[in-house]
């Protein structure tokens, strides 16, 4: 079930760091990397998730200007998708992840046929990184008494 949770991790539109987001902001914004953990902690606001996410896919990715404003709308449209889900799930932990995690899955069927062969093998190993930082996240912040458990089942 943690891990069920630590799948919100992968909102997946929450990257940090990328380019674009430090021209507009000094100040970092953290996505939720468990929300179940963290009920207190918010989410950027889906239009921001959307556009880091896109941000970030076309550095590491190299996304085409003709790819851009397609892989721009299905981001958009899950991360709101995703807001929607937080919502009418409320405290729901389990129902909120397996929602999310389906948001997820159509997010990566819609844009596997936009993105070139090598494009989606870098989007899954960004995916792997991106997963990675926020079970670290998770830990971190259940470490300081945030929560319980290790997000992969570890206490």
């Amino acid at each position: 079930m943690l891990m069920g949770s630590l799948a919100i991790a992968i909102i997946c539109l929450a990257p940090t760091g990328t380019a674009g987001a430090e021209k507009e902001s000094k100040k970092p914004v953290e996505a939720v990397t468990d929300e179940a953990a963290a009920p207190e902690r918010s989410l950027p606001v889906a239009e921001e998730r959307a556009r880091r996410l896109t941000d970030q896919m076309k550095e590491q990715l190299g996304l085409t200007e003709e790819q851009m404003p397609r892989v721009a709308e299905i981001n958009l449209r899950i991360a709101k998708q995703v807001d929607d889900i937080r919502v009418a799930a409320g405290g729901n932990r389990s129902e909120r992840a397996n929602q999310v995690r389906s948001a997820q899955a159509q997010r990566d069927k819609e844009l596997k046929p936009i993105l070139t062969r090598e494009q989606w093998e870098k989007y899954e190993k960004m995916l792997e990184e991106m997963r990675s930082k926020a079970r670290d996240r998770a830990r971190e912040y259940r470490r300081q008494g945030g929560g319980e458990g290790g997000g992969d089942g570890t206490p």
